[in-house]
């Protein structure tokens, strides 16, 4: 494993990336949702809060600050969210919200 191992560059602590707990909020009506984003192998695919970095949910945030709008398209519904609040690490202490 350790051979096939490679760095990569984490973004900004205000910007969405793997590891972050984010949320959401529909900008049509209101209505928030708060996931974190992981990787399929490690996350509990029970857990509804947790999403993968690869799927259709988590996908268009990458990059993303708070207050950015983003468009998200499953089948053939798209809704606007806005970011609302971006936090990294155990008791988020490096919250960002709006």
């Amino acid at each position: 494993m350790k051979n096939h191992a490679r760095i990569v560059e984490s973004r900004a602590a205000d910007e969405v990336d793997v590891g972050a707990r984010v949320t959401i909020e529909d900008t049509a009506t209101g209505e928030r949702r708060t996931f974190l984003i992981g990787s399929y192998q490690v996350l509990d695919q029970e857990d509804e809060h947790e999403v993968s970095y690869a799927a259709p949910l988590a996908r268009p945030f990458l990059g993303a600050v708070v207050g950015e709008e983003r468009e998200i398209e499953i089948g053939e519904t798209s809704t606007s969210y806005r970011v609302v609040a971006i936090e990294y690490g155990v008791g988020a202490a490096s919250s960002r919200a709006k």
